[in-house]
């Protein structure tokens, strides 16, 4: 191989040297696919947000409703009995489980949902 030969060779190599060296650093189409998926997260983010917001309205209108339901049926039971009205007598340790499912249902089985559905939202992962 002759010197000319050999330096044509190291031309070459060189030239591929440069160029796959400037490939390693992003140009203006890697910086704009990379602004859109940066954009594209956001988006899917906010649009997250919105459907928890959308449950969280649904459950907590849900809650309330099963709220004033049962406490209307424990009421009416309370007063059928106070006033036994059609001969209704119920013993005392039904209007005590009454009173106390009453109670539970309101502390336990709606401060455990109201807890989970109004906890902080989760920051956005990168």
């Amino acid at each position: 191989m002759t010197d000319d030969e050999i330096a044509a060779k190291l031309s070459k190599i060189g030239k591929g040297v440069a160029l796959a060296e400037a490939e390693t650093t992003p140009d203006k189409k890697d910086l704009q696919e990379e602004e859109d998926l940066e954009r594209q997260k956001k988006l899917a983010h906010v649009k997250n947000e919105w459907m928890l917001i959308g449950l969280r309205e649904k459950y907590g209108e849900n809650i309330i409703n099963f709220l004033w339901t049962y406490f209307v049926f424990a009421m009416a039971v309370l007063i059928f009995h106070a006033y036994h009205v059609g001969g209704f007598n119920l013993p005392e340790s039904v209007l005590t489980a009454i009173v106390g499912a009453t109670a539970v249902s309101v502390l336990g089985v709606v401060g455990t949902v109201a807890a989970g559905l109004f906890k902080p939202p989760l920051p956005p992962k990168d």
